[in-house]
This record gives C-alpha cells, sequence and structure tokens, in this order.
C-alpha cells in the first residue's frame, strides 16, 4: 500500500537522540506513514540505535556527504504523496501530521504547510517559540527573513518534480531556507501558528556555519533563481540592499554569541553601511559596547563617519 506521507529524516552521529525523533513520528496519530532514515555515515553507535526500528523504517546508509545529499537520498526514496522532514535530533507533537493534513486537504492551492516551534535548550527547557501566520506567495516575507523551522514542513511531492538541485549541497548550512524560499515564489504557502515541534538546540547545531560567506552563497543562489522572472528580479533589486544588510547583522549575531567579538563588530558596521534601516539599533549597540574589556571600541572608532551616527552619549 502506497503511504500517504513520507518523513524523511537525515542523520549523522545522533544516537542519544534519533530515537526520540522516530518515537515522535510513531506517535502520530495518522496512519499510512512511511519512516525513511538517511544515516550520513555515523560512526557513534547510530547505526545499532536503528537497528531497534528495522521493522519500522526505511534505513538508507551512505558515506558521509551532508545533509543536503542525505535529504535528497531520502526525497527520491519515498512513496508518499506528502513529503514531511524532521531533523534527528527534533521531536513532532502527536497531532502534527493530522492537523497540517487537514490544512492541505482545505487548501488545495497550497504546496507547503509549516507550523510553529517551541526550542529547548540542551536540558530541556523551553528557551523561546517561533510562531508566525502566513499565507500565499510569501517570497518577499522569504527574502527578508526565514520563518520556516525545517522540521516543521510538509509539503506536497509534486512541488519539487523538475526541481533541481533540491538542497544544494554546496552549501555547509541554509540549504533549507534556500530551497523554501525558491519554492516561495512558485508555490502558495501556508505558515500557521500552532506550536507543533519542538526544537532540540545543541551545542553542534548552533555553530558557525553560519558565516558572511554562506550567507553569501545563498543570496547568490537565489539572485540567479530570481533573475529568471522580471518581476521577482525587480523585487529583488529594490530590496538588495536591505536584504544584504538584514544577512551581515544576522552573522554578526551569531559571531557575538560564539565570543567572536571583534568579528561581531565588523559584521555590524558591513550591516550599517549597506542598510542602517535594516539594523536593530540597540543590538547593533550592544555589539559594538561589549563585552567590558573591548568598551574603548567606541573611542577608537569615534573619527569613523558610521559609528559617529551611532554614538550618542558622552564621550
Amino acid at each position: 500500500m502506497t503511504p500517504k506521507v513520507s518523513v524523511v529524516i537525515p542523520c549523522f552521529n545522533r544516537c542519544g537522540t534519533i530515537g526520540r525523533a522516530i518515537d515522535s513520528v510513531l506517535a502520530q496519530d495518522v496512519p499510512d506513514i512511511e519512516i525513511i532514515v538517511v544515516d550520513d555515515g555515523s560512526t557513534d553507535g547510530t547505526a545499532s540505535r536503528l537497528a531497534r526500528y528495522a521493522h519500522r523504517i526505511t534505513l538508507l546508509q551512505q558515506p558521509n556527504q551532508g545533509v543536503s545529499v542525505a535529504r535528497r537520498n531520502g526525497i527520491l526514496t519515498a512513496r508518499g504523496e506528502l513529503l514531511a522532514f524532521l531533523d534527528s535530533d527534533d521531536e513532532w507533537y502527536p497531532n502534527k501530521l493530522s492537523h497540517q493534513l487537514q490544512q492541505l486537504s482545505q487548501y488545495a492551492e497550497v504546496g507547503l504547510v509549516a507550523c510553529g516551534a517551541e526550542f529547548v535548550n540542551e536540558r530541556g527547557v523551553p528557551v523561546t517559540q517561533s510562531s508566525r501566520s502566513l499565507m500565499g506567495r510569501i517570497t518577499d516575507v522569504m527574502l527578508r527573513e526565514n520563518p520556516i523551522v525545517t522540521s516543521s514542513v510538509v509539503l506536497r511531492r509534486s512541488c519539487l518534480v523538475g526541481l533541481e538541485p533540491l538542497f544544494r549541497p554546496e552549501q555547509a548550512s541554509g540549504e533549507d531556507y534556500e530551497l523554501w524560499t525558491r519554492l516561495s515564489a512558485r508555490f502558495d504557502f501556508l505558515i500557521s501558528p500552532e506550536i507543533l515541534v519542538r526544537y532540540h538546540m545543541t551545542k553542534d547545531g548552533l555553530n558557525r556555519k553560519f558565516s558572511a560567506e554562506t550567507y553569501r552563497r545563498h543570496y547568490e543562489a537565489i539572485n540567479a533563481f530570481l533573475a529568471q522572472d522580471p518581476a521577482l528580479a525587480e523585487t529583488m533589486v529594490r530590496r538588495h540592499r536591505q536584504v544584504s544588510g538584514g544577512l551581515h547583522f544576522r552573522v554578526a549575531y551569531h559571531l557575538y554569541e560564539e565570543g567572536a567579538y571583534w568579528e561581531a563588530r565588523w559584521e555590524v558596521l558591513k550591516a550599517l553601511m549597506y542598510s542602517p534601516q535594516s539594523v536593530p539599533l540597540p543590538s547593533a549597540m550592544a555589539i559594538l559596547a561589549a563585552p567590558r574589556s573591548v568598551r574603548n571600541l567606541g573611542r577608537q572608532l569615534r573619527g569613523y563617519p558610521l559609528f559617529t551616527r551611532l554614538h550618542s552619549g558622552p564621550p
């Protein structure tokens, strides 16, 4: 029997979390689910953990090639008319799929649905939530931000017909964001605010893969795609500086969180040069001014034209 939904779970060295992810799929109140786990060359005992689910999953094993190749191979193996994605360290609420299948049944014009997510730290304590309500062609939103958590996505398989590449293997990160952006120009999206995913923030999941070069490759790929459509290309030209400012500020934020303070400061300056309007000034000032050991940065940059626009305090 052909499954209604195929769930693709890429996995690399997730011995401690892969069982939780699979169990959350098995707990769904929807029949006819196909679970495809792609083991991307794990070396930590993940394979033995997956063996416990041998009768419940389709297991693909490959040499380590990255999450993009793993997801693509999972998609090519999938038999369902709907595709769902789950990262190997995340989990679903039991009614997640039934809620989204109802949405896809109700809105035939929608190609992709996503939902809200609860972000929890390594101790399982909720930290924040991602919850949005959007519907239609949301390319304009996607060019400015990514409102989609990949573990919340269900899409119609037909949306991917003739679309190559799928997830771009050359991107170290943001490959899912890039694909959703391309799809948003072709199909209506429905993003609902219901919290149906638990996103587990792990140390290796919040690393310096978010580099300026990664974001640059991402937006170059989007530019190349949008150039095929004059109307979308015009929108991108109008927003180019704003988008560039935003991406540099996101890089600055990640660098600052990791303690790379000087690099973070230069990314803030780049963001301000591209588009001061895209930079939240309180956050920019916090990055420029702290920590205490480098608070003399303001004095060093006092004569820098861009910085003088930000500095409003006493010497």
